[in-house]
C-alpha cells in the first residue's frame, strides 16, 4: 500500500468515476483501476462498488477507509509543513548576546525561551557574557544582537541602538509584611523619605561578577545616590 495507491482512491470516491479522476491525475483510465484493485487486494476489502455504471460508490468498509485516509492524509501534510519550518530555522538562526547579569537575564531570557517555543521562521539561541566580551563576539560575528547597560561600555555608543523604556522594566522592593508601605499597592519614590534603603546593583570587577551594595538613609540621599550610579529615580 502506498500513498499514491490511497490519492488514488480518494479521487475516485470524490469524483465517483475512473474516467473523471484518471484525467485529472494524468493516468490512464486501465492503470488508474488497476492501482485501486491493488489496493483492494493487499486490503482484503472492497472499497468501491462499481455495479452501478453511472458511478463508482464507496461501500460501507470503503467509507471507513475513506474517512481515516483523509485525516490521515491532513495530519501527514501538517508535520510536513512544520517539518519544513523547523529545517528552514536550523539555517536561520538569531544569536542574542546577553549582559551576565541578574538583572538583564531576568529580563530577556525569558522572552527568548518563550520564542523558542513558538513556530517561528528562524532559531533563537542567546549567549551571556560581560559587555566587553559580548562587544567582541558582535564584532566578529558570534552574535547577532546584544542587550545590555549600554552605560556600561562606551564602545556600545558606536552601534544602532534602541533604548527599553523604564515602564517595560519591574523593579523591586522588598520589605517585611508587617511594614506600612507592604499595605499600598503602589509605591513612589517620595514614600521612602526617611527610610532606610538598600540599593543592590551588580557590577564587574576583576572579571567577576559581584553584587554592590548602596545604602541611603532618607529620600534627599536616595535621589542624588540613585543618579550617581547612573539609576533615575
Amino acid at each position: 500500500m502506498t500513498n499514491t495507491q490511497i490519492r488514488y482512491f480518494l479521487e475516485v470516491a470524490q469524483d465517483e468515476s475512473f474516467t473523471k479522476a484518471a484525467a485529472k491525475l494524468f493516468i490512464s483510465h486501465q492503470a488508474l483501476s488497476n492501482h485501486i484493485k491493488a489496493l483492494e487486494k493487499e486490503l482484503e476489502l472492497r472499497l468501491l462498488d462499481r455495479s452501478n455504471k453511472r458511478k463508482v460508490v464507496l461501500t460501507e468498509a470503503g467509507k471507513v477507509m475513506f474517512d481515516a485516509w483523509v485525516e490521515m492524509l491532513a495530519i501527514e501534510n501538517h508535520a510536513l509543513e512544520r517539518a519544513k519550518k523547523v529545517q528552514e530555522a536550523e539555517t536561520r538562526k538569531l544569536i542574542i548576546g546577553i549582559q551576565d547579569m541578574k538583572f538583564v537575564r531576568s529580563y530577556v531570557i525569558p522572552m527568548i525561551q518563550k520564542a523558542q517555543s513558538s513556530e517561528m521562521p528562524y532559531s533563537v539561541e542567546y549567549r551571556l557574557g560581560y559587555p566587553e566580551e559580548l562587544l567582541d563576539m558582535l564584532e566578529d560575528g558570534r552574535v547577532d544582537m546584544l542587550v545590555m547597560i549600554s552605560s556600561d561600555v562606551k564602545r556600545a555608543k558606536r552601534y544602532h541602538t534602541r533604548s527599553i523604556p523604564d515602564s517595560e522594566l519591574h523593579p523591586a522592593i522588598v520589605m517585611s509584611k508587617q511594614h506600612p508601605l507592604a499595605k499600598k499597592k503602589t509605591i513612589k519614590i517620595q514614600d521612602l523619605n526617611q527610610e532606610t534603603v538598600s540599593y543592590i546593583q551588580e557590577m564587574v570587577q576583576e572579571g567577576k561578577m559581584i553584587p554592590k551594595f548602596a545604602v541611603w538613609h532618607e529620600y534627599e540621599r536616595i535621589t542624588p545616590g540613585c543618579r550617581k550610579i547612573e539609576e533615575n529615580p
